[in-house]
């Protein structure tokens, strides 16, 4: 992606159907409801200044193996990566927050590392089996 993007609007990849990884640039710092939905979508990495998910942001990207985000990740919403089967790792930053169901059914999840200052477990992973 660009590296002056600076907002992904809702469904922006919807219908990208053989997509298999997405770099985000530097400045993106904004992400619609659900903008990927997309079953061949293996790995993830945010730009530094991504600072949120939003709802559904990769939910039933059902190939996702791996996602990493920049340092200034804070805030991690409802259902960002529900359903994420394959989800095995994930790298964030030293300060996020987590809201219910954010890793929901993720049953694969074995190598999270959320930062020292991750706030708000709850129900961040229900029914993530392995954790």
């Amino acid at each position: 992606m660009g590296e002056f993007v600076t907002h992904i609007g809702e469904g922006a990849f919807g219908d990208c159907t053989f997509l298999a990884s997405v770099r985000f640039g530097a400045f993106v710092a904004h992400m619609g409801k659900v903008p990927f939905t997309i079953d061949s979508l293996e790995g993830i990495s945010l730009g530094e200044f991504v600072t949120h998910t939003s709802e559904g942001t990769f939910e039933n990207c059902t190939s996702l193996t791996s996602i990493s985000s920049g340092a200034f990740m804070a805030h991690i919403v409802e259902s960002a990566f529900q359903c994420c089967d394959s989800l095995g790792g994930i790298s964030m930053g030293e300060f996020v927050t987590t809201s219910e169901g954010a890793f929901e059914d993720c049953t694969s999840s074995a190598n999270f590392r959320l930062g020292a200052s991750l706030a708000h477990t709850g129900e961040t992973f229900q029914d993530c089996d392995p954790l």
